[in-house]
This record gives C-alpha cells, structure tokens and sequence, in this order.
C-alpha cells in the first residue's frame, strides 16, 4: 500500500453505526490542506482530475483523501488496486 501523504492523518476504520453491515468496509482520515505538497497525488498514484487541479488547496486535499480512502476500502473488499473515477 502507498503511503498516506502528510496532509492524512492514518486510516480509521471505525463503524460509525450501531450495527454492522455484511460486505461493508468504511474507512476514514482527517485532512489537513496547509500539509498538501506539490506531488502527494504522484506519490499516492492518484490523478487528479482537471476541476481538481484548478480547486484550492482544501478541495485537493478532501479529493486525495476520499480517493485514498475508497481505494484502500476496494482493496479490502475485492482485492482491487484502483482508484474509483468521479460520477
């Protein structure tokens, strides 16, 4: 696994519901913009959309966390090495 860029903090896996859900994973970080450095979506193998490239710091780092999280989410579930596109 590629490791998370400064701006996230490691990943929490706490379940945010009283019950459980059978093939569910759900993953958390908390983000901080002022530590997004030029190259954590190279570094994280992550390509940032063009809207993304134009947005300001805190949209970036939100982006780059939620894609770090759902990807490591897919690879728990089914093993996959991806990072889910937007839409």
């Amino acid at each position: 696994m590629t490791p998370l860029p400064a701006c996230c903090t490691p990943l929490d896996a706490h379940w945010p519901l009283p019950d459980p859900l059978p093939d569910t994973v759900f993953l958390s970080t908390r983000f901080d913009p002022t530590l997004l450095a030029q190259g954590d979506f190279l570094r994280c193998a992550v390509p940032p959309p063009a809207s993304i490239q134009r947005s300001v710091a805190k949209r970036q780092a939100e982006f780059l966390a939620g894609r770090l999280c759902a990807r490591a989410a897919l690879q728990q579930l089914d093993q996959l090495d991806c990072v889910p596109a937007i839409g």
